[in-house]
């Protein structure tokens, strides 16, 4: 949601260079917290050196996220209200942490959220349902709670899409890659 609020504000996925070192301190008043400055790290305490926002999407690098937060128009409210634009319904606070996933979200919002980015910012309530049967068997009639409606410009959601699908591919999440033979192949027609 941060990567896409920052699209949004014309921050550029590649060419635009941050500085992702092991941890860093922002100086930032709401970033705060009893006085004491927000100090996030990187997983291992690894430092990330010079990247763009599509290599620390990538790598996870939570300092040059940090860094993002901050830099937005309305700093972490910027964050929330995208959220909610993409589909997440719950209360959100807004904390500089939000961009680092410090907020818990249910799985069916998160589904939301995604499932508006991958169809090109258009968002599409998501059902846990796929099909409801009546006492005689017989499929009953599907209701669609909400019309489908343009949440983000085709241009941002598809930068996002592609960042994300890169820490699947090659980054931090790549062991969660599931083969293309698999996916098609367990997927049931709908």
């Amino acid at each position: 949601f941060t990567l896409a609020a920052a699209l949004e504000q014309e921050f550029a996925l590649r060419g635009q260079y941050w500085a992702g070192p092991a941890t860093i301190t922002v100086p930032d008043e709401g970033c705060m917290t009893n006085g004491v400055p927000w100090q996030p790290y990187n997983a291992s305490d690894s430092s990330a050196g010079t990247v763009d926002l599509y290599g620390a999407t990538q790598n996870s690098v939570n300092t040059v996220y940090a860094q993002l937060v901050v830099a937005l128009a309305e700093g972490p409210r910027d964050v929330v209200e995208m959220a909610h634009r993409l589909g997440i319904e719950s209360e959100l606070p807004e904390v500089c942490s939000i961009t680092l996933g410090s907020v818990q979200i249910n799985p069916l919002e998160m589904t939301n959220g995604y499932a508006t980015l991958a169809d090109q910012g258009t968002y599409h309530r998501a059902n846990p349902l796929l099909e409801v049967n009546r006492p005689n068997g017989e499929p009953a009639d599907r209701r669609v709670s909400s019309p489908d409606r343009p949440k983000l410009e085709p241009v941002y959601a598809n930068q996002v899409t592609y960042a994300l699908q890169s820490v699947v591919s090659g980054g931090t999440g790549s062991s969660a890659a599931i083969p293309v033979e698999y996916v098609i192949r367990s997927c049931p027609r709908i």
